[in-house]
This record gives C-alpha cells, sequence and structure tokens, in this order.
C-alpha cells in the first residue's frame, strides 16, 4: 500500500505549452471523431444519409470536443492555479483531471447527441452513461498515465546520472568576478552580490526572491521585480533562467535529482531544490557540461 501511495503522490510533468496543449486537444478532438464514426453509438447506426451527408454530423462531435477541452484549459484550470501547480502535479493529480475531461467531454458529446435528436437526456439516463463512461475509460486513464510516468521517470533519472557524472569533474572555467545587480523596477531596493554568492531567485507575480550566502549563511531578500528585469541587467552565461519562474547560478549546483518532470538543481548550501524546465533542459544540461569539460 506504501508503494502505491508513492507512486500515486509522485511528480507528473503538466504540459504548460500552449501550443502543445492546443496540438494535444486538436489530436483528442479527432480521436473522437474517428472512435465515434467507427462505432456509431446514440443511433448513430441507423443515419440514413449517405457518408458525405454523415461527415457534418461527425464534424460537429469533434468541434464540441475541441471547445470543452479549449474551456477547460483556459477557464477551468486558471479558476484553480493552486491545484494545477506545475510544480506539485503528481501522478494522483493527473489521473483525477483526465477522468474529469473524459466525463466532461462526453457529457457534452451526450447533450449535443440529444440537440440533433439522436438521444432523450434525463437524470437516469446521463447516471448510466457516465457510469458507462467511466468503467470503460478510468482502465485506459490509469494505464496510460502509468506508462508515461515510468518513461519519464527512466530516461530522467539517466539523465541525471549522466550529469552528476560530470558535475564530479573539475570546473575547466570560473565566473566572472563581477557583482550581480538585482534592483527593483523604480530602483528603490538594489541588492549587489558576486557570482560566487548568489545561488537562484524565484518568481512569483511581481516579486522575486534572491537566495544567496554571506559568510556561509543562506540569506534571502525579497525584491519588487520579475526575473525578466535581472536577466536584463546582468550578463553571466552560467546565470541563466531554467524555469518560467527560477534564475539559477550553475557554478553553485551540486548535483541534480531526475523524476518523471525532469531534473532539478541541487545546492549545497540550500535544501530547497530548482526545477528544469522542459523548454530549457537541453540548454542547462549542455552549459553544465561545459563547466566541467564534457561534451552532451
Amino acid at each position: 500500500m506504501d508503494q502505491v501511495l508513492r507512486i500515486l503522490n509522485a511528480p507528473y510533468p503538466l504540459e504548460e505549452d500552449p501550443k502543445a496543449r492546443l496540438i494535444v486537444n486538436l489530436l483528442i478532438s479527432i480521436l473522437v471523431v474517428a472512435t465515434l464514426s467507427l462505432l456509431k453509438p446514440f443511433g448513430l447506426e441507423s443515419l440514413p444519409f449517405q457518408m458525405a451527408k454523415q461527415i457534418p454530423i461527425f464534424l460537429g462531435y469533434g468541434a464540441i470536443s475541441f471547445f470543452l477541452l479549449l474551456m477547460a484549459d483556459y477557464l477551468i484550470k486558471p479558476a484553480f492555479p493552486v491545484f494545477y501547480d506545475g510544480q506539485f502535479w503528481t501522478v494522483k493529480k493527473n489521473i483525477i483531471w483526465m477522468i474529469f475531461l473524459v466525463v466532461f467531454v462526453s457529457t457534452g458529446i451526450l447533450f449535443y447527441s440529444n440537440a440533433i435528436g439522436f438521444i432523450g437526456v434525463s437524470g437516469r439516463s446521463l447516471l448510466k452513461f457516465q457510469s458507462t463512461v467511466l468503467a470503460y475509460a478510468s482502465l485506459p486513464v490509469l494505464l496510460f498515465t502509468l506508462i508515461n510516468w515510468w518513461l519519464r521517470l527512466k530516461r530522467n533519472v539517466a539523465l541525471a546520472d549522466k550529469i552528476n557524472k560530470d558535475l564530479h569533474k573539475p570546473l575547466v572555467r570560473k565566473g566572472t568576478d563581477y557583482p550581480l545587480i538585482f534592483s527593483s523596477e523604480f530602483e528603490s531596493d538594489t541588492l549587489r552580490i558576486y557570482p560566487d554568492q548568489f545561488l537562484f531567485a524565484e518568481s512569483a507575480d511581481n516579486f522575486t526572491d534572491i537566495v544567496y550566502t554571506e559568510n556561509g549563511i543562506l540569506k534571502r531578500f525579497l525584491i519588487q521585480a520579475t526575473i525578466d528585469r535581472f536577466i536584463e541587467t546582468n550578463s553571466s552565461e552560467y546565470v541563466t533562467r531554467v524555469n518560467r519562474s527560477y534564475l539559477a547560478n550553475l557554478y553553485k549546483v551540486e548535483s541534480v535529482n531526475g523524476n518523471a518532470q525532469g531534473y532539478r538543481l541541487v545546492f549545497s548550501d540550500s535544501e530547497q531544490t530548482v526545477p528544469v524546465s522542459k523548454q530549457t533542459s537541453k540548454v542547462v544540461h549542455a552549459l553544465l557540461a561545459k563547466m566541467h569539460g564534457s561534451s552532451v
């Protein structure tokens, strides 16, 4: 039981790229059209029209599915930002979300079928329909999530092991001695530290938490500014954006941990780890390898 709970609470990748989500929604809608045209439920098998005249009906199923998936992405997810935080997305949350999507889309399909006159809808028929949908969809959803989690975990742990081998090699290039300057948008607050002190910066809304060391003591400095501002004012190759919300000093990385979401940077002076996004993973890997005289 402990093993099952561990897997259910394990990190799972949440797709946050709008373009990728749009493509996935389109593919799911096409799959809905293909499935309905083959199985023909809701009385669709008795359509008196020729195939050419049936096409608009099936395209309507695809359109309603695509619309509901967009609604889930752009209305429902933003309404619950704490639940849909990619850093804390888990296997369990993904299973719940996918089952919700199946129920949400299938309900829309049922009411669309009712609107075009193929099936009547009542409380009892809706309950029976959703029970059938859940019975058929739950196992595929569970298997897809677990297989995807295992494959991504295996790949990212292997990548983390490779990076850690590079990190054990001595540095072949040192960082500059030029100070890093973090100033607020109105320059009312300014933090000036050397690269050897800086660990990482975490941004939330219009504030950024600067994490650094001073005389061996871990310190934090909260400033009203975005990470974009710091990137513009500091030109250090190895102080780089590793995630939408994080800026990290790669010279201070001690090791990395891999999970299904990717890999996270570990710093010797802090218990907090920093996630590396899918978009920056290759760049960060290449920079870490370059710093230690290795090739990707």
